[in-house]
Formats: structure tokens, C-alpha cells, sequence
């Protein structure tokens, strides 16, 4: 067996007397080499050890003297995507061998533990309570330091909440070096919009060693960064920037700044306080070999700390108090009424104000317009809606599905539909590009519809999604969707609640047809102390057809088979009468419970969402005629 160099003992004592340059990117590196880029790159220590470590060996022969393993995403959690987590201790294990080895003793290697998604990104969420991320850190620092590491270092974190867990799970379990980076993806602020020293220092009150940042947006960024913290803190300092900002050349993902412009920003990293730099995205074996002949071996400076105020005020405005939206208030002496008016599917824009104009005077309270529902191309709902509040003077909500915009596309709606006064958003994650009416469209989900509850809120609060300020606070009302015909009830009332811890503020459901099932989860919804307004969905079946198209083809619907039994009874001349009645039965059992009533009509018939707010208008004792004009 060979024995190998270890000389972790000593990398704190080193870092404080003397710079340290890092190694650079790996994920890139084996991506440049040949490796597909969906491939687990974890895996490759111990399919393609020999890669790995040429990897390693030229980031030494470069001049590096802190290596990073190839374990960056060999945690149970991520692993588990790729059926791989029977191997993780083969992963680890290997990954520090293969390290040590391409080290022989001329640099420290750190065991890589990367973060793990938030739970309110992608298609398909996933979500890690606390006590799962706790124990997935845990168990890989355990791993890496049983493999003979001399240091961990926690990377590309942009949640601080998780990266403390992290931190206090490697810190109980493990007796050696932490570095713990932050990722920050605006100059000033993380994700959660906390300043850079209080973040940073955060870090250092929890036990990490080293402290710094890496990946984020470009080097300038990082450098400003540690000039902040620099400058406040005599902590130990890592800075691992990427290559830049990343361009498309080709198809191919490229990190374009010069070996030279890095090195010359390594240089002003040390002298803003670093002890430990290196590279990430995009950084090469000749970017490293730039930096240690630029950087040479020097002392870390001897730095001038500036008094830190008390409390760090960020650029943020002062939020007034939420003003609920009015229909909203509404709530006090009647159910609220909202309907459904999907935008045109072209720009003939005549027949939804001509809907909305009926529908005004007789006490519908807002109008909902979906964004491109079931994926079918629709003209923006944000238009529509400020041209309806202009021509007609009703409020509306709209729809905000993450489908079809980025974290970028999403906040510059918003901000555009409040500047346009539209105070009213139901987030939605929204149906799959593939589900629709355009050939090649893609599915984007950058989040999903918790993630944009939480994008949205943040804006309430004068902050967009890296924790900037907007200079002004929106003050949206926040909706959300809720579908009881799920089968398992309690996830999705347990989902409900998330959405409302995000921020929203009511609550609209899936179609209803089975009011005993919608009366057990309002129950549990308020046993859980949600007392957010809910509104079942109510929609009219046209004909014996359609009611059989919603039951087996409108996602997340289920048609009880007495309703379908009943239409199946009727003919092109008795259809929507019958449809009519069962929708009036079905608000009239779901009366008691219900806040309000959210009626969706066939095909935007506006008539029959107006006879169906005449029926809830009598009921409250606000009766009314059906308007004239068509």
C-alpha cells in the first residue's frame, strides 16, 4: 500500500504566513477533455481516475498548492439523481486518493462539498428540510476527513441559511480546516439580500476557519467583495472567481478573460486581504501558472481594519404597510367574486373588453387572465390586464407562470405590470412547453411557483432576486394555487403552507367538482392556522363532450362519474342548461366554506360567468341583471 504525503496539520499556520494560489476549475477542465456534459463528473474518480488525476497534475505542475477534489457533488442528495448513492463512499474515498497522489506532498488538499439546490428552482422541486441537509453535509465531511483530506471547504453556496447549516454540520463532526465560500450574484448583497460583511462574519461566528467567496459574476465582482470584507475583518481570506462571464462560441460554453487580466486581479485580491486564491469556472492550468508567476510566494498584507457600524442599513426602501388589494376587502360584507378572461389568442382585443364591460356592473370584484394556460400561445396577459383597468376600471390578477421566463424575464415583468398599476400576481409554476400550440418552444422553470412567491415578495420589500434594491417597493398581493383532487391530500395542503409562508396572501383552487373533498382540505388548511381566503373554482359544462375532455384530459381534474352520468343524459340543446345547474349546486354546497368564488367560464363565454355571478349576487343579497350590451 502506499503510503501517502499528508500535511494538513500545518495549512492553517502556512495560510496566515504565507499566500497560497489555488487550483482552478475542474468541472471545465473535463468538459474541454471530452466529458459529456450531462455526465456525472463525480463518478469519474472512479471510472476515469486517470482524468481526474491528469487534471489534478497539471494544476500542481502549474504551481498550485491547494487542491480541490473531485467530490463536489458526491453527497447523498445530488448522487441520488443519478442512482448513484450506494457509491458514495467509493466516491469520496477515491477522489481524495486520486488528489494526494497528483499532490505528492507539494499542496494541501481540501475535500470539495458543494451546495444543494433550495427547493424552489426547477420543474420538478425538491425540497431538503434542515435536518436533511444536516445530515447529507455530515456525512460527506465525515467521508473526505476518514479519506485523509487536510482541510474541507464548503463551495458555491448562494443560500446563507444553508451554507450555516453546513458549516455547523462539519464543524460538530469534523477536527479539521473549514474554508466556507459564499456565492454572490450582485456586488453588494447575497441572494437574501445580506450585506457582505455581515454575511462573511456570519460565517467566521459559526466556526469556519476561512472565509471568502467563489463563482459568481465575473472577477471584478470577487474582487470588490473581498476589498469589502478586507478592509472590516483580519479573518482568513479565500477568493475563487470564474474566468469572467461566460460566452456561447459555437455551441460550446466558453470562459473568455485572458490568463494575464487574472493574474493581475489575483495580485489586487492580495493586497485587499486574501490568503487563499484560485479559480473556478473557466479556469485553466495556464491561468494558475499566471497567477503563482504574477502573485510569486508573499506574506498575506498587513491590513488597516475600518470601524464596522453597528448595523449595515442596505439601500432598501421602507415598505408601508401592506394594503390588501380591494376585492379583497371586500371579504367583509360579501363573497368575493373573480372570473376568468383568458387573453385573445390574436390581437383582436374587441371581445375581452366587451366581457369585462358585462361583467362590471354586476359585482364581479377582479378579472383573472391566464398566462398562456395549457401552454397555448395567448397574447400577454400584462397588456391585457392594464388595458382592461384603463377601459373598464375593473381590477384584474395576473397569472405569472415560470414556464416561459428566466429569474431575469420573470422581475422585469413584474416590475413592468407594476409600473402599468397592476397590483394583483398568482404565481404559478404553469404547464409544460411541450403540452402546447408552438412546435420547439422549451419549458424554462427556473423556479417554481414557491421560489417565484418568494421572487415576488422580495420586490414588496424593495429587493430584487439577488437582494438588490429597486429603489421603490412593489406592494403586489400575492395569490396562489391550491388543487385538491390530488390524491394525497396533506402534501399538497403542506405545499399550500410553504406558499403562504412565502408570501401569499389568497388562495385560488383547481376546478371543483367534489365539494365534500374541498370542505376536508379547507379543514386541514385552517387546523394548519392558514387563514388566507380560499376560492373554489367553478366552471360550467357546455355540453356531454366537454365534460368528458375535462375529466380525462384537463390536468389535475377529476369529474365525479354522477356529473358525468347527468351530462351524458343531455343533447346540443340541454347541455349547458344541465352544466349550469350542477355549477350552481356545486357553489351552493360549497358555500359555507367558501371566501368567495373563482368562475372560470367555457371558451370565455362571458354570459355564462355573468348568470353564474347573478346566482352568487342573489344569495348575497346583491341581485342583479344581466347587462345588455354584447
Amino acid at each position: 500500500m502506499v503510503r501517502l504525503k499528508r500535511i494538513g496539520s500545518k495549512f492553517l499556520d502556512v495560510l496566515a504566513e504565507e499566500v497560497l494560489v489555488g487550483d482552478g476549475a475542474m468541472g471545465t477542465e473535463l468538459y474541454a477533455r471530452g466529458v459529456d456534459a450531462q455526465a456525472n463528473f463525480d463518478e469519474l474518480n472512479i471510472k476515469r481516475p486517470e482524468l481526474v488525476k491528469s487534471v489534478h497534475g497539471d494544476y500542481v505542475a502549474a504551481g498550485a498548492r491547494f487542491l480541490e477534489t473531485n467530490t463536489y457533488g458526491a453527497n447523498r442528495g445530488r448522487l441520488a439523481w443519478y442512482g448513484l448513492e450506494d457509491y458514495i463512499v467509493d466516491i469520496n474515498a477515491a477522489g481524495v486518493r486520486i488528489a494526494r497522489e497528483a499532490a505528492d506532498g507539494r499542496a494541501f488538499v481540501a475535500g470539495s462539498i458543494g451546495s444543494l439546490p433550495s427547493g424552489e428552482s426547477g420543474d420538478e422541486p425538491i425540497r431538503f428540510s434542515d435536518d436533511d441537509l444536516y445530515e447529507i453535509f455530515r456525512e460527506q465531511a465525515i467521508l473526505l476527513a476518514d479519506a485523509g483530506v487536510d482541510a474541507i471547504l464548503l463551495e458555491t453556496f448562494s443560500d446563507l441559511e444553508q451554507l450555516h447549516i453546513a458549516v455547523r454540520a462539519v464543524k460538530n463532526h469534523v477536527d479539521l480546516p473549514l474554508v466556507a465560500e459564499l456565492t454572490f450574484q450582485h456586488r453588494a448583497v447575497t441572494t437574501g439580500g445580506v450585506d457582505v460583511y455581515s454575511a462573511l462574519q456570519s460565517l467566521v461566528e459559526h466556526g469556519a476557519d476561512v472565509v471568502g467567496t467563489n463563482c459568481g459574476r465575473g472577477v471584478a465582482n470577487v474582487l470588490h467583495i473581498i476589498e469589502e470584507f478586507g478592509a472590516r475583518s483580519p479573518a482568513l481570506i479565500s477568493a475563487f472567481p470564474n474566468a469572467g462571464f461566460p460566452e456561447d462560441v459555437g455551441g460550446r460554453i466558453m470562459y473568455l478573460s485572458s490568463p494575464q487580466y487574472l493574474a493581475v486581479m489575483g495580485e489586487r485580491m492580495v493586497q485587499a486581504g486574501a490568503n487563499l486564491i484560485g479559480g473556478c469556472c473557466g479556469t485553466t492550468p495556464i491561468s494558475i501558472r499566471a497567477m503563482v508567476e504574477h502573485i510569486g510566494r508573499r506574506r498575506p498584507v498587513v491590513r488597516r481594519i475600518r470601524e464596522v457600524p453597528k448595523s449595515v442599513v442596505l439601500e432598501t426602501p421602507v415598505r408601508p404597510p401592506h394594503q390588501p388589494a380591494s376585492y379583497l376587502e371586500r371579504m367583509k360584507d360579501r363573497k368575493v367574486v373573480v372570473v376568468e378572461l383568458d387573453p385573445p389568442f390574436g390581437l383582436d382585443f374587441e371581445r375581452i373588453l366587451v366581457g369585462s364591460r358585462v361583467l362590471q356592473p354586476l359585482g364581479v370584484d377582479a378579472i383573472t387572465l391566464g398566462d398562456s394556460p395549457l401552454s397555448t400561445l395567448r397574447v400577454s396577459n400584462i397588456t391585457t390586464a392594464a388595458m382592461i383597468q384603463k377601459e373598464v376600471g375593473i381590477e384584474c390578477i395576473i397569472h405569472l407562470c415560470c414556464r416561459d421566463h428566466n429569474i431575469i424575464g420573470l422581475q422585469g415583468l413584474l416590475m413592468g405590470a407594476w409600473m402599468q398599476g397592476i397590483k394583483s400576481v398568482l404565481a404559478v409554476t404553469g404547464d409544460p412547453a411541450k403540452l402546447g400550440n408552438q412546435p420547439g418552444a422549451s419549458s424554462v422553470y427556473d423556479l417554481n411557483s414557491i421560489g417565484l412567491i418568494k421572487m415576488i415578495d422580495g420586490l414588496n420589500r424593495g429587493v430584487n432576486y439577488a437582494g438588490a434594491s429597486i429603489r421603490k417597493a412593489t406592494d403586489f398581493t400575492i395569490g396562489c394555487g391550491f388543487n385538491p383532487n390530488l390524491r394525497n391530500l396533506s402534501f399538497e395542503v403542506n405545499k399550500l403552507k410553504r406558499k403562504v409562508d412565502a408570501g401569499a396572501r389568497f388562495i385560488l383552487t383547481q376546478i371543483q367538482f367534489d365539494p365534500v373533498r374541498l370542505a376536508e382540505a379547507v379543514r386541514m388548511i385552517r387546523d394548519l392556522g392558514i387563514d388566507a381566503p380560499i376560492f373554489p373554482a367553478i366552471y360550467a359544462f357546455p355540453s356531454a363532450r366537454n365534460a368528458e375532455f375535462v375529466h380525462n384530459e384537463l390536468p389535475g381534474v377529476t369529474v365525479p362519474e354522477r356529473y358525468l352520468a347527468r351530462m351524458a343524459k343531455t343533447d346540443r340543446s340541454t347541455g349547458q342548461v344541465e352544466g349550469m345547474q350542477i355549477a350552481r349546486e356545486i357553489i351552493e354546497e360549497c358555500w359555507e366554506f367558501a371566501d368567495g368564488f373563482y368562475i372560470l367560464p367555457p371558451f370565455n363565454r362571458y354570459r355564462v360567468a355573468a348568470e353564474l355571478v347573478e346566482f352568487v349576487r342573489a344569495h348575497s343579497g346583491v341581485a342583479a341583471t344581466v347587462a345588455t350590451s354584447s
